[in-house]
């Protein structure tokens, strides 16, 4: 008879914990794919329950718009794509190709732990980590490398923050949700060169 009841109280509570009134995107590929570019738009970051999305390589507004989220004060993260090596992978035979991209950041503690992903942002394919998370070294710059098809017409990088927790395993991802970073300074689409 216990059991009975714990199993109905479970159902219940269960029942409650849905519901709307949800703040921020939902999750689905498609609804980040909308937050991201609504960050590159507006130049502010777009926040979500889990993940903030900001605009990389843009200096941030200072006064957001109706439904924006300033973005952390005094950051700035840019990314550098190496133009040779894209400009090679342009020339690469089918499969992945690596395209190396320098990351400098200023304004976050120390001590953070920072991934990057890419995907090839025509076609649209998934979020690729190659590399395990590096811990900002003091001069904020670190170097990293991103896979995309050798068919990418241009390639889209995020730069994701972990604030109080390590990085993610790297491997392929929907959603940059999924990583558990806290932030995700995401680059414009970059041209590869054919």
């Amino acid at each position: 008879m216990r059991l009975l009841w714990v199993s109905i109280l479970a159902l219940w509570l269960s029942a409650c914990a849905g519901g709307s009134g949800s703040s921020g995107f939902d999750v689905s590929p498609s609804a980040e794919n909308d937050a991201i570019n609504e960050a590159l738009v507006s130049r502010q970051c777009v926040a979500g329950e889990e993940l903030s999305i900001c605009p990389a390589n843009q200096t941030a507004l200072d006064v957001p718009a109706p439904g924006m989220t300033p973005g952390p004060a005094g950051v700035d993260v840019s990314t550098m794509v190496d133009q040779e090596g894209a400009t090679q992978c342009g020339a690469a035979p089918l499969g992945l190709c690596h395209i190396t991209i320098t990351v400098a950041v200023s304004g976050l503690p120390a001590g953070g732990a920072y991934q990057v992903a890419g995907r090839s942002a025509t076609p649209l394919t998934s979020w690729v980590i190659e590399d395990q998370a590096t811990v900002l070294p003091e001069s904020g710059v670190f170097t990293t490398t991103v896979a995309v098809p050798s068919t990418s017409l241009s390639l889209q990088a995020a730069v994701l923050v972990f604030v109080g927790r390590p990085g993610t395993a790297p491997g392929a991802i929907d959603t940059l949700t999924e990583t558990g970073a806290s932030f995700a300074f995401v680059t414009t689409p970059v041209t590869i060169p054919r």
